[in-house]
């Protein structure tokens, strides 16, 4: 089953579940629900707008310039994958 985007990338591009659920002080299993269908239990591909900052933050510490338009578009999350 393929991932749901934008999360999927932006997960990817910031260093995986753990590192993302460690920045944005949740557990691993509710940053795997941001990847997965709703009709799966999961949000979509949506990241809640509640750790949008603390995501920020954490990606600027890795290198990795995530604009805010990365949570909302596919394609530009998609591309945080090719510039690594």
């Amino acid at each position: 089953m393929p991932h749901c985007q934008p999360a999927a990338s932006l997960i990817a591009a910031m260093g995986g579940l753990s590192s993302v659920a460690n920045a944005a002080n949740v557990s691993v299993t509710s940053v795997q629900r941001w990847r997965l269908p709703q009709r799966k239990g999961g949000t979509g591909g949506i990241i809640p707008a509640k750790y949008h900052a603390r995501l920020m933050k954490h990606a600027a510490t890795r290198g990795v310039a995530l604009p805010l338009a990365a949570f909302v578009d596919p394609k530009a999350a998609a591309s945080l994958i090719a510039a690594e």
